[in-house]
């Protein structure tokens, strides 16, 4: 299908182009013709041209001389790149696809970010600390990532608890910790920013 459509399109662009060709052609002839009728018409009325108008009409024919050699290289190389506009067609085809792709894929994170700016911590988080353990849980009104950055000496990295779909209830535990050290937590969002911070020091 996709070499029927690419066919298509190759005889649409040959088509138009061989269109255009015909008609620089004519616009060539017609120029001529005039330019001709001009010279006979000038004859006829036995005008004299002077050596300035008759410079004037040679430049004029080097002119359309030139034109008509510009174009026929054009063409010539237009000829020569049809098989690559083809590829250049449907390499832009894909890219429009991509963006396509992309915008879809910034708008579904747009409406995640949305709704994760609607959740809200219900109650204060509740630290349980030991001497080089601690666990941090609270509650949200709305399911929510359950990711907690910690910091303190020994220790600088977040652990995230994950619950498909998110939760309501959140808890993450840390290990390793040193003995009567405060450290401080932030309880963040799906994209990493802060919704909650605090400190804890271990017993």
């Amino acid at each position: 299908m996709r070499k029927l459509l690419m066919l298509i399109v190759a005889a649409a662009a040959l088509t138009s182009w061989s269109y255009a060709q015909d008609q620089d052609v004519k616009q060539d002839q017609d120029k001529k013709q005039d330019q001709d009728k001009k010279q006979d018409q000038d004859v006829k009325k036995g005008k004299h041209h002077t050596k300035a108008d008759k410079d004037a009409d040679k430049k004029a024919d080097r002119d359309a001389d030139n034109d008509a050699a510009k174009r026929a290289d054009r063409d010539r190389d237009a000829d020569k790149a049809m098989p690559n506009r083809d590829v250049d067609r449907d390499r832009d085809r894909d890219n429009d696809a991509n963006r396509g792709a992309v915008a879809n894929q910034n708008s579904a994170a747009a409406r995640d970010e949305a709704a994760e700016r609607t959740v809200h911590i219900t109650n204060r988080p509740n630290i349980n600390p030991s001497s080089n353990s601690a666990t941090v849980s609270w509650n949200t009104n709305k399911n929510a990532a359950t990711d907690v950055w910690l910091m303190g000496p020994g220790i600088r990295g977040h652990r995230v608890q994950y619950d498909r779909g998110g939760s309501t209830n959140h808890s993450v535990s840390f290990s390793n910790l040193r003995p009567n050290t405060t450290y401080t937590y932030e309880i963040r969002t799906r994209e990493g920013g802060d919704r909650k911070q605090g400190t804890f020091t271990t017993r």
